[in-house]
């Protein structure tokens, strides 16, 4: 493979989950090391140079996950790399509206952000300072409404000389952006995007999805409030066997906090409070977070033990169970001892998801299940939460799916942002089924 990225473009490169696309963004900002691969910027050939070094010639590069402290404010992180320019310019008035888009004020702790906010906040910090730029799943957690504002960020600094590129699941949506577009290995023509992905899959695995017992599920959420916000009033969420809950909104909006106070889990800072009356227990619920929390020194294998040891589930029949599920989502077999910290995005959500579904708890809580993953992946996670209901078990899913949310009942959808608290009462319905060329 050979990428040439001249000043002034933004490249998308994509493939499947764990195919190295991460991998090679790091060996060209140095952070790995890599025989076979060659750095040139500027004319000038980078072989065994560390990242201390790359860093000083100009590489910048966005991690999956957010890298930037959270006791610090968004004005003090932006002023590290020396985000100090005239109000009036263009990059200013780009990098604001982006960031009031977002919910974010310059006072904000990065700790007291949503993931999405989070990924914003490391977006304008990576693209401040620097020439070339390595940007990897920059839209993953935001919301749909703010990924233009992000293109055109990106596409503002390409315009300043920068060599820019952008690793994206998404792009199937945008596919004009991008001035070169590489499928991994090989350039690719919008034209010859895969279509009716479904079409190509085997069936599932049968017979590896549990089959669980409940009743009916209730939640009475009162007064809930992030800071000074009231985002619920009285609100009431009933969830049936086999039945699902979406809960959408703005980045910020308060989605993953109400999906920790359904958990009945400490939130992470103190501005958030909440009153839930449930009739669940904690191991009816199986709880993944955004991004999905894994061990990182353990490998695949240990971190499915790990989660399904609580529930006496830990055994050779059911890790057969999840590595038939793993294959068959896509996971490459020679993946299965990877450890946690360099598993793409996409392969921990799929980790997660499984270990969910494994799981005899009869609720899931599924806080954005479907980012990260590739087009030819996402059918098959979705089929798979799919299956999981069928077999007795309910969920409530954070998700940002713009399709996912438009085709189910209002009732079923709570949207957090709507310009006043939350009330009413909402009730679980079926998974619908997607569009097979989605």
């Amino acid at each position: 493979m050979t990428l040439v990225v001249p000043p002034g473009e933004v490249h998308l490169l994509r493939g499947p989950n764990g195919c190295g696309k991460s991998l090679l963004l790091d060996v060209i900002c140095g952070v790995h090391r890599c025989s076979g691969v060659m750095v040139e910027l500027a004319g000038k050939t980078i072989r065994r140079s560390n990242a201390y070094v790359r860093w000083n010639a100009g590489i910048r590069r966005m991690f999956q996950t957010p890298a930037l402290p959270s006791t610090v404010t968004v004005q003090k992180a932006l002023a590290k790399v020396n985000v100090r320019i005239e109000q009036s310019s263009e990059w200013y008035k780009r990098i604001t509206a982006f960031l009031t888009a977002c919910g974010i004020s310059s006072e904000s702790e990065i700790g007291e952000l949503s993931f999405g906010q989070r990924r914003a906040v490391d977006l304008v910090f990576t693209l401040s300072k620097g020439a070339y730029f390595l940007l990897d799943e920059p839209f993953s957690g935001m919301r749909t409404s703010v990924v233009p504002m992000a293109l055109e960020l990106i596409r503002s600094r390409a315009m300043q000389s920068a060599s820019i590129i952008v690793v994206d699941h998404t792009a199937v949506d945008r596919p004009d952006f991008f001035d070169v577009a590489y499928d991994w290995t090989q350039p690719f023509n919008s034209d010859n995007a895969p279509r009716n992905i479904l079409a190509r899959f085997k069936e599932m695995p049968s017979g590896k999805v549990p089959s669980v017992s409940g009743k009916d599920i209730f939640w009475k959420v009162h007064e809930f409030h992030i800071g000074d916000r009231l985002i619920a009033g009285e609100l009431e969420i009933v969830l049936p066997k086999r039945t699902v809950v979406l809960v959408e909104g703005g980045n910020g909006s308060g989605k993953s906090t109400l999906l920790r106070a359904m958990a009945q889990l400490p939130q992470p800072w103190s501005g958030a409070s909440a009153s839930v009356i449930t009739d669940s227990h904690e191991d009816k619920l199986f709880l993944s977070p955004q991004p999905p929390k894994l061990v990182e020194d353990f490998g695949v294998i240990d971190n499915l033990g790990f989660m399904l040891s609580r529930f006496n589930r830990y055994s050779s029949d059911t890790l057969d169970q999840a590595f038939a599920l793993l294959r068959w989502l896509g996971f490459e077999s020679g993946h299965l001892r990877k450890r946690g910290e360099v598993l793409s995005g996409g392969e921990a959500a799929m980790v997660a998801l499984v270990g969910a579904v494994l799981s005899p708890c009869p609720i899931m809580l599924l806080d954005e299940p479907f980012e990260s993953l590739s087009p030819y992946t996402m059918p098959r996670v979705y089929a798979l939460l799919q299956k999981s209901l069928s077999f007795g078990k309910s969920a409530i899913v954070v998700t940002h799916h713009p399709l996912l949310a438009a085709t189910m009942d209002l009732r079923s959808v709570i949207r957090l942002d709507a310009g006043a608290p939350v009330k009413g009462r909402f009730l679980g319905t079926s998974l619908p089924n997607l569009n097979r060329s989605t």
